[in-house]
């Protein structure tokens, strides 16, 4: 048997970096407010939250007003409620209770309440990656009406960019009636700039047979600004276009060139137990159709009920003043649903 001197050495340099990275030294240290130190690896932090790794218990997540000092020589981007970002190792000085940025030379000081994200230059696809999928089955006997949903969504965001696939999938079915059907999958590509601005573009699908929708295709851009962005409030608004290609009452076809004004209100607590109220609101004028406005609304309310498993109820409205023939120009409902979420 012939061996490969290249393909050897190649086989053992990966076998080595695999071995350094599984059981490198964990010498990031936190102190807490109560006194409390730490020795681990800090993975991030947001949402009021640092994921730190240990080698006795594994990941833990510690509210960010509980850290007195952290320290780091890895680097990291620290953002802070006002859009500015810097790159460096962390340190703290407890004196004037700022967050030490280190780089190069250079030392920055940024007040700790202040921040609201650091994020690993280096970090793993899968410790990056959110999921979250969620069920629920509702039904009346009086009115003999059952609700079938099932959504969920993947989000997978670096440095400048966030990747996010959503889906959501509601049936519901009504005695001696046909199952209405409200099918939604996104996927959006969004690029972050200073001063919290992104620009985002976005392509998907959609079903409504209740507003006479057999299937929508759409793709388009918006650009945008998170206007608050704190460790437990989040705001944006954002302006743009997108084209559609519209399949109605299997007869009907049209092609519309339409307006995009969204805005989302995230209020959020991750002690336990995680509480995240979201509200979107996205209006569709359009363009090729005068006088023919669309919006989708939506808010949810989940709550954890033990870890990574939660509770959810959803408030839902979809409006067309110029539905399809003989449908109807709104479709709404209530969903309460269980899930499981990874972040």
């Amino acid at each position: 048997m012939n061996i490969n001197i290249r393909q050897l050495f190649f086989v053992f340099s990966l076998s080595i970096i695999l071995f350094s990275q599984n059981f490198a030294q964990k010498t990031d240290t936190i102190l807490l407010t109560n006194g409390d130190e730490l020795t681990g690896e800090v993975k991030y932090m947001e949402f009021a939250q640092i994921k730190f790794s240990t080698s006795a218990m594994s990941n833990i997540y510690i509210e960010w007003d509980s850290v007195a000092y952290i320290n780091s020589a890895k680097s990291f981007k620290i953002e802070d409620k006002y859009g500015n970002y810097w790159f460096g190792t962390l340190s703290t000085d407890t004196t004037i209770n700022q967050l030490v940025i280190k780089f190069d030379s250079s030392s920055y000081y940024v007040e700790i309440d202040n921040v609201v994200r650091i994020i690993p230059i280096k970090h793993s696809v899968w410790e990056r990656l959110v999921l979250s999928v969620d069920l629920g089955l509702n039904y009346t006997k009086a009115s003999d009406v059952g609700t079938l949903s099932f959504s969920g969504s993947g989000s997978y965001q670096t440095i400048k960019y966030l990747r996010e696939l959503r889906f959501n999938s509601i049936s519901t079915a009504k005695k001696d009636s046909t199952t209405a059907q409200n099918h939604n999958l996104d996927f959006t590509f969004l690029r972050f700039w200073e001063n919290y601005w992104f620009l985002s573009t976005f392509t998907g699908a959609q079903r409504n047979t209740e507003l006479g929708l057999d299937l929508r295709l759409y793709l388009g851009s918006k650009y945008g600004k998170d206007f608050i962005r704190s460790n437990t409030i989040l705001w944006y608004a954002a302006v743009g276009l997108q084209y559609a290609r519209e399949f109605r009452n299997e007869t009907e076809k049209s092609s519309n060139l339409e307006g995009v004004i969204s805005t989302r209100f995230k209020k959020f607590q991750y002690h336990s137990p995680k509480i995240d109220l979201t509200t979107d609101l996205i209006v569709y004028p359009s363009i090729t159709t005068w006088g023919r406005v669309r919006y989708t609304f939506d808010t949810k309310l989940k709550w954890e009920i033990i870890n990574n498993l939660f509770w959810q109820l959803t408030l839902y409205d979809y409006f067309d003043n110029q539905p399809a023939t003989n449908a109807g120009t709104h479709d709404y409902g209530i969903i309460i649903s269980f899930g499981w979420s990874k972040s």
